[in-house]
């Protein structure tokens, strides 16, 4: 069989086009494959990433220990007001919740604002409202005026529940003596099946109007355990 040379030319065509369509089609076929690879890699980095921080919340939350803070409002309490030979609360810092192991820092910061010089005034840190334990005092102070008096310590719960325990160190300026006095508690009664009340307290020996004492600051930091 023979050909003309027009056929010749019209086959040689038709050749190098099919040569052509199979050089698109690998280009498309690999391009194709490309993507795929592609779109599997993002997918798998996405699921590395959601791993990774899931792992990272995990060891968060295994190491770091929740903080919350409490603040107590100023108050003032007068002597003529509670009467004579009367505790009586300047604020109170409700803390919810505390688990084993809780740490509580706490920091009190007390002005005598005028004072009646034959009378004494003791100032407290009790743990569990008036009626709780009394874990900072000092003593029948013979305050003057513009004094200040501040307590700070901490307080760890070792067990839950209305026979929970806690001990607790406290630091209590005293003003009239200008030096820092210490007071501990171990293995101190606490009922934590609701909030526990810090309060700090104050007292005076007589209910001469004259005697003002101010609570200025108090906060509480509690870190719950991990």
């Amino acid at each position: 069989m023979s050909f003309t040379a027009s056929e010749l030319k019209a086959v040689n065509r038709l050749f190098s086009q099919l040569t052509d369509l199979h050089g698109l089609y690998l280009e498309a076929k690999n391009g194709i494959a490309l993507g795929d690879e592609i779109v599997a890699a993002q997918a798998a980095a996405e699921a590395a990433q959601e791993d990774a921080d899931t792992a990272n919340a995990a060891i968060a939350a295994l190491s770091t220990p929740a903080l919350r803070i409490v603040l107590g409002a100023d108050s003032t309490l007068t002597a003529d007001a509670i009467g004579a030979a009367t505790e009586a609360i300047h604020t109170a810092l409700a803390l919810a919740g505390l688990t084993a192991r809780a740490s509580v820092k706490f920091f009190a910061r007390l002005i005598v604002l005028s004072d009646n010089a034959a009378d004494t005034w003791p100032v407290r840190l009790r743990l569990g409202g008036l009626g709780g334990a009394l874990i900072g005092d000092l003593g029948a102070l013979n305050i003057a005026a513009n004094q200040m008096i501040t307590l700070e310590g901490s307080i760890q719960i070792r067990t839950t529940g209305a026979g929970g325990t806690f001990d607790a160190h406290v630091r209590l300026w005293d003003p009239v003596a200008a030096e820092m006095q210490q007071d501990s508690v171990i293995g101190g009664a606490v009922n934590t099946t609701a909030a526990v009340s810090l309060v700090v307290t104050g007292e005076c020996s007589s209910a001469n109007a004259d005697n003002q004492v101010s609570l200025r600051e108090f906060w509480a930091e509690v870190w719950d355990a991990a």
